[in-house]
């Protein structure tokens, strides 16, 4: 993993959803690390178990090795899947993709 450090800039307490939300920046060397690696390294700062962790927003600079991004942290799988959108949810594999039928031509 090539992520050095996770600094936490705003974190806070989302009553109403059941979850805490944060902003964080990951400094890392090498290539940017993937949502996957990122979400393992924020579980293990903020003590919470990584598959709880959503990252919804990513954004790095170029030439840079960091990145600013945006996760929600849940206390249940139950109340993840009943908050998070379906691409978020097929993002991090919570959900199995549909594959599409393909029409047959007579």
């Amino acid at each position: 993993m090539s992520i050095i450090k996770v600094e936490v800039e705003d974190k806070h307490i989302n009553e109403l959803l059941d979850r805490t939300e944060g902003k964080l920046r990951v400094y890392f060397k090498g290539a940017t690390p993937t949502r996957m690696e990122m979400r393992q390294k924020i579980g293990e700062v903020l003590s919470v178990n990584p598959e709880f962790v959503v990252i919804t927003h990513t954004q790095g600079e170029f030439g840079k090795h960091d990145v600013l991004c945006t996760a929600h942290i849940y206390k249940s799988m139950e109340k993840l899947k009943s908050m998070e959108p379906e691409y978020i949810q097929k993002r991090f594999g919570l959900i199995e993709e549909k594959k599409k039928e393909e029409k047959k031509s007579e």
